[in-house]
């Protein structure tokens, strides 16, 4: 969803105020994204920031779960178990999808967006031919629609976020952008936190070698020289 969406119709006269439900749905659009882009800059570490991400989703966009996958990282092909790694919303009340995803990963909305590389949307659930094996659960947990975003880091799906709406059509077009937008967004975060613990597990790895013996393991005279400058 891009600002673009809610301008002023032409055929709308100048000085006509935009409608309540305009305004409160431009409100909440960037409110959601200035909270996740936020969440980007100053997340630590890839667990604090799907914890943010899932909350903010949940808590601003008003939808009944948000939860993050990862694709296990020694499967591989379309059956590849999804382990959860964040969840906001229904809590304790997930058991019955955990035993999905290990069975049958590529029947529910998030194993299929890690399994394809796209996004999956079901607006009726109760209804859903693709993800048929989702129907009781989602009317289990009080849930009509879902939808599901890949997170890719390198060009690569890491794994994906799920969302739950209690309404049934609750992802038209508009809502649909506005979450492809966070998807890219935790995406880049994703990205961004990977390439620092790189950097700096590669600066650890040099003082390493420069500061102790290959084969020994044991502290070298730089080490020494080192820490007699420190004094």
């Amino acid at each position: 969803m891009t600002i673009s969406n809610f301008r002023r119709p032409a055929r709308q006269r100048a000085g006509t105020s935009r409608p309540p439900r305009a305004l409160k749905l431009v409100s909440r659009a960037l409110k959601l994204v200035s909270a996740c882009q936020d969440l980007v800059l100053a997340s630590a570490d890839e667990q604090s920031l799907l914890d943010k991400t899932c909350h903010a989703i949940v808590n601003v966009a008003g939808h009944r779960c948000a939860w993050v996958g990862y694709a296990a990282a020694h499967a591989q092909g379309a059956h590849q178990p999804v382990c959860p790694v964040a969840q906001v919303g229904l809590h304790g009340e997930m058991a019955g999808l955990s035993n999905l995803l290990r069975a049958h990963p590529h029947e529910e909305l998030v194993g299929a967006a890690i399994s394809r590389g796209t996004r999956f949307v079901a607006n009726r659930l109760s209804t859903s031919r693709e993800f048929a094996a989702s129907r009781d659960i989602a009317a289990r947990l009080g849930v009509a629609s879902g939808a599901a975003f890949p997170l890719t880091v390198n060009g690569q799906v890491a794994g994906a976020m799920g969302i739950y709406s209690a309404r049934p059509d609750a992802f038209d077009a508009d809502e649909l952008d506005l979450l492809d937008r966070i998807a890219r967004l935790v995406s880049c975060g994703l990205l961004n936190i990977r390439l620092r613990e790189e950097r700096d597990l590669l600066r650890l790895r040099m003082e390493r070698a420069l500061y102790f013996d290959a084969l020994t393991v044991l502290p070298n005279y730089l080490h020494f020289e080192a820490r007699l400058r420190e004094q």
